[in-house]
């Protein structure tokens, strides 16, 4: 996935992965050989490099690596356009009596093509362990001048994934001086507030690592005090929805 340009969760011991049609497998020198048969047609020309494609490379991440690696990886194939059909496909006709099967039907199960980074799959992995359901992706709202997404919603209540990619170019300078750039984003954020909605901000190391567990209480306690103010219906929001994809 990396050689295709696409951003994953990396495991703490990564390794490069190879697949042969006629080889078993094995694992040697920090490469894991695969004995696991695909099809010409998965196969895409990156770099001068035969590589598998986007949607056999994020099933077989799931197959090897599982929750929440597998989640990651299809999560951003769906954002790139990539229906969960393409996916449900490979695993029913190439992997039918394969080791792992499971693990990858149990992640493209638990993937959704609202996530726009892998930060935002783990804030969404994250509130989905408060026990909640009615998660929504890619929430929209204008005002006819401006129109804003939020990365989650849950009720009346915002759920902001902040990574640098809001706020530094790719490979490159901020988007604006530093300045302006947080400014716009606290008036954004008021900006939501003022639809008598709450919202909250998580940070990687609120989704990752052993913030985890302390970034849950503090929504736990953020969510029960929107919920107290506003309530969880959003009918009266429906005017100003809009909706840029699938959630």
């Amino acid at each position: 996935m990396l050689e295709l340009g696409v951003p994953i969760l990396l495991p703490s011991r990564p390794m490069a992965h190879v697949t042969r049609n006629c080889l078993a497998t094995q694992h040697k020198y920090g490469v894991k050989h695969h004995l696991a048969p695909y099809r010409p047609g998965d196969v895409v020309g990156i770099n001068g490099f035969a590589v598998l494609g986007h949607v056999r490379s994020a099933i077989d991440i799931a197959r090897e690596y599982g929750h929440p690696y597998g989640v990651v990886a299809i999560d951003r194939v769906r954002w790139l356009g990539h229906s969960e059909a393409e996916l449900a496909e490979v695993i029913e006709t190439q992997m039918k009596f394969w080791p792992d099967r499971r693990d990858a039907l149990r992640a493209l199960e638990q993937s959704c093509p609202g996530s726009e980074s892998v930060a935002e799959t783990l804030g969404r992995d994250l509130v989905e362990e408060l026990g909640v359901t009615g998660i929504e992706t890619q929430f929209g709202l204008t005002d006819g001048r401006r129109t804003h997404f939020a990365d989650l919603r849950l009720g009346r209540h915002l759920i902001e994934i902040d990574g640098r990619q809001k706020y530094v170019k790719d490979n490159g300078p901020t988007l604006g001086d530093i300045d302006d750039v947080i400014l716009a984003e606290k008036q954004r954020e008021d900006w939501f507030r003022g639809f008598h909605l709450g919202m909250s901000r998580l940070t990687w190391s609120d989704v990752w690592g052993p913030g985890r567990q302390a970034a849950k209480e503090r929504l736990r306690r953020e969510l029960a005090q929107t919920d107290r103010l506003w309530g969880t219906a959003i009918d009266d929001l429906e005017r100003f929805r809009v909706r840029r994809r699938a959630a």
